[in-house]
């Protein structure tokens, strides 16, 4: 951007500590923000797009070809102008920007939005001496690993698939997870499990087995082995019913809002797309209800069972303003997004259209 009346004012800091992130850039990152800031506090205030006020402060020909720190932009190499005329056409910026204030103006949860900006940014990262964002494993004296991958999490998943290289390629010695849910998957069993490739810690393990009585029953043990038998094809059959009960309730005319991460409006769609194959079979809704009316509703669901548990192959249904959280006072709970017409689905492996009509009964 050409912007002629500013100053600028830099201050160096130094720690100890290595770096935890990949928000350093030599400062191009900081100064981008700061910047795209200033282009939005201005298209607020002036109640314009902010694709127009930032086209508006593009370099130009002279004299609005000088950067802040006096470098002149060569007329030739600025190709601004041209990428953003294209783009707005491709793209079909303005139509889609219309569909989305249309929208928004219905919606009243889920907001969508649409916007770009420019990014002028030297690229040093090729010269060994100025790569400072090169990648830093910390092995320390306890076993635990800190990795810095210098990468720039952009909602592709980055840190999840690193912390998972990291932990194959370094042996991580421990893995825990539950075998209440999913894994044994019939809701008759409590459990947990810890796994470990290392025999050393298989030692300890068994050890501590022995000593502390930390045994399930055969029972329980054979409960478990059994579900994990199914357990890919239960959590398929999850996972499919849970998207298809999802977009069911999210085309309902008192849903508020649906949170599943395979549907297309959830905040983090394009993260779980990338990091999973498939979205479980939680579902979280918001429906227009009273607290009086959301438990009348909660009250006629037949196949649904009303539970506050999950993960099992029959589908639950859990109100948590009035079980989960019913201990916290209601300024609490609608503070951090549990009003009264919210509702917990587990969706199970019944027939999906069983549950759709159980639904579709237990709403009215």
């Amino acid at each position: 951007y050409f912007i002629p009346n500013a100053q600028f004012e830099g201050r160096i800091a130094k720690t100890h500590k290595a770096s935890n992130t990949a928000f350093r850039g030599f400062g191009g990152p900081q100064g981008m923000a700061v910047v795209e800031a200033v282009m939005n506090h201005a298209a607020q205030v002036l109640e314009l797009d902010p694709a127009l006020v930032r086209s508006r402060n593009f370099y130009g020909p002279a004299p609005r070809n000088e950067t802040p720190y006096g470098q002149e932009i060569i007329p030739s190499d600025n190709r601004l102008e041209r990428i953003y005329s294209q783009l707005m056409e491709e793209s079909d910026y303005q139509a889609r920007r219309q569909k989305i204030e249309e929208f928004n103006k219905e919606s009243r949860w889920v907001k969508r939005g649409i916007g770009f900006q420019p990014v002028k940014f030297g690229i040093s990262f090729t010269t060994s001496f100025l790569n400072q964002a090169g990648a830093l494993v910390l092995m320390y004296a306890d076993g635990s690993v800190q990795l810095n991958h210098g990468g720039t999490e952009m909602g592709q998943g980055l840190h999840t698939k690193m912390l998972a290289i990291c932990a194959h390629e370094l042996g991580a010695d421990l893995s825990l997870s539950s075998t209440t849910k999913y894994i044994n998957g019939h809701s008759d069993c409590l459990g947990g499990v810890v796994l470990s490739n290392n025999p050393e810690w298989y030692e300890k393990m068994v050890f501590a087995q022995k000593a502390i009585g930390l045994n399930p029953s055969p029972f329980d043990s054979w409960l478990i082995s059994r579900g994990v038998k199914t357990l890919a094809v239960r959590m398929q059959k999850h996972a499919e019913n849970a998207l298809a009960f999802a977009t069911c309730l999210e085309a309902h005319a008192k849903t508020n809002f649906v949170r599943y991460p395979f549907l297309e409006s959830h905040p983090q769609h394009a993260i779980a797309k990338a990091q999973m194959t498939g979205g479980s079979g939680i579902v979280t809704a918001e429906f227009d209800l009273s607290l009086e009316a959301a438990r009348k509703m909660l009250s006629r669901f037949e196949v649904f069972a009303l539970a506050e548990s999950l993960g099992g192959i029959e589908s639950l249904v859990c109100h948590p303003a009035s079980m989960t959280h019913a201990s916290i006072p209601r300024e609490q709970r609608e503070a951090v997004g549990i009003r009264d017409g919210l509702v917990r689905f587990s969706v199970g492996i019944e027939h999906i259209d069983d549950l759709i009509v159980d639904f579709e009964h237990a709403i009215g």
